[in-house]
């Protein structure tokens, strides 16, 4: 077949475009971006990898890149204020609201983003939701945040643009605010609480009495009383303390609780400690702490009554606070009436004869 020249030139020309066609396929072979980059492999463990890596840049076009380098401005950044909303960052909640639809989904999405440490994008989200749906649940979580990291004045800014967006508080939004007042969840140090400030207590008695008004939504249980309650005690205003328990019904729904009593308990104990008798005389503290004891079982009778037919529940933390009201007395009687109230309310038999029977000799201890 090579005598003829024809032939021989038709043979050349089907060598030489195959030749063409698989030096092309190698020239791109060798121009692969992963074999041009220096190789990363070693035999340490995955951690060790630079987060900053750009392994996998070269296969992105273009279009892709610039994708990836606005995804790489994070909406609600640490570097920006947290008021501070631009048009991208909306025009991204819009997209990602669009995926969450479902109720549960988005109250999940809200709690996650809080997780995050991302509030303004929870509470950006939330309002961007409020103009289309309910949410008064996410809207919850956002108070509870702000609650419990100590910052009762940002969660009611939150509370109060609740309401101006037609989100209408529940009865767990008034609790996560009183019980929030009380005292922040989120410990961050060993020293014990300081004392609620007066605004504290003055912003939950007001919260409580709104609660109460005719036109409210959200009635106040038992548990919203509890938590105003502990507001006043610890804020050391009896006056208002003293004003909500008047008003509470003997029986039925409102009635006073096993925690109801361990507040009352606790509040007399907490009166006769050193920062509220520092300023008095010793005989004055001593008799403010007679007083006390003596109002504390006046109160334990009332218990023990609505305890027999079955009113109040007795739990451990109401023997408690009854126990540690008796240690603040001086009198023997009063500390041996402590393993009274043991045997009284748990079963538990004295392992000491009762002080004033033949057999407890006190004459060498002074009674009074």
């Amino acid at each position: 077949m090579f005598e003829c020249n024809v032939c021989t030139l038709r043979c050349l020309r089907a060598l030489a475009a195959e030749a063409a066609v698989q030096n092309r396929h190698h020239s791109r072979l060798l121009l692969t971006p992963h074999l041009t980059i220096p190789s990363q492999r070693r035999a340490a463990s995955t951690a060790a990898v630079p987060p900053a890596s750009n392994q996998g840049n070269a296969y992105l076009n273009a279009a892709q890149l610039r994708h990836q380098t606005q995804g790489d401005v994070i909406p609600f950044d640490h570097d920006r204020p947290a008021t501070e909303v631009t048009t991208f960052d909306k025009k991204a909640l819009r997209k990602e609201l669009e995926w969450l639809a479902d109720p549960v989904k988005f109250t999940e999405h809200i709690q996650y983003t809080l997780r995050c440490e991302k509030p303004a994008k929870a509470l950006e989200l939330v309002r961007l939701a409020s103009k289309t749906r309910q949410c008064t649940v996410a809207w919850n979580h956002v108070v509870n945040y702000h609650m419990q990291r100590g910052r009762p004045r940002d969660a009611f800014a939150v509370y109060n643009e609740m309401k101006k967006r037609a989100q209408f508080p529940d009865s767990y939004t008034y609790m996560l605010l009183l019980r929030g007042l009380a005292g922040p969840r989120v410990v961050t140090s060993k020293k014990p609480p300081k004392t609620i400030s007066s605004e504290d207590v003055s912003k939950a008695v007001s919260l409580y009495n709104s609660m109460s008004a005719p036109n409210s939504r959200v009635k106040p249980s038992i548990m919203h009383t509890n938590a105003v309650l502990k507001v006043c005690a610890f804020g050391n205003d009896m006056d208002a303390f003293y004003g909500i328990l008047a008003n509470l019904p003997e029986v039925g729904a409102g009635a006073p609780d096993h925690m109801t009593y361990s507040i009352i308990l606790n509040a007399i104990r907490r009166n006769t400690g050193y920062e509220a008798l520092k300023d008095l005389s010793p005989r004055q503290a001593l008799t403010k702490r007679r007083q006390a004891v003596s109002e504390a079982r006046a109160i334990w009778r009332e218990i023990v009554m609505k305890w027999r037919t079955g009113a109040v529940r007795m739990d451990e933390e109401l023997a408690s606070a009854m126990a540690r009201c008796l240690l603040v007395s001086e009198k023997l009687q009063d500390w041996d009436d402590v393993l009274s109230l043991i045997r009284q309310t748990m079963q538990i038999e004295r392992l000491v004869p009762e002080v004033g029977s033949p057999e407890r000799q006190i004459g060498h201890v002074p009674t009074d």
